[in-house]
């Protein structure tokens, strides 16, 4: 599902030798275990690679495009409407 949201290799330039799988992988596992940069597991790509990558993510809109993506489909399998019909916001926190 996540695969047809990554850009597509650069038509100039050297190929890829990190697949956008593992690179994805690596940032979900961040994302969950909440472990810094510096402490990903060894079979993980290279931590300055994923963070690159995430930096490129993030600015060309792809971490967006996966997140909407992602959420839609959780809430589908929850049986709920893709996007909530409202929310609600405690003036507390303002």
């Amino acid at each position: 599902m996540v695969e047809s949201l990554m850009p597509p290799q650069p038509q100039r330039g050297r190929r890829r030798k990190t697949s956008p799988r593992s690179v994805m992988d690596a940032i979900f596992y961040l994302l969950q275990s909440g472990c810094q940069w510096a402490l990903l597991p060894h079979d993980c790509p290279p931590k300055c690679t994923v963070h690159n990558y995430f930096k490129r993510f993030c600015r060309d809109g792809t971490w967006r495009r996966t997140h909407d993506a992602l959420y839609r489909r959780t809430r589908q399998l929850e049986g709920r409407e893709d996007q909530p019909s409202f929310a609600i916001i405690d003036s507390q926190s303002m």
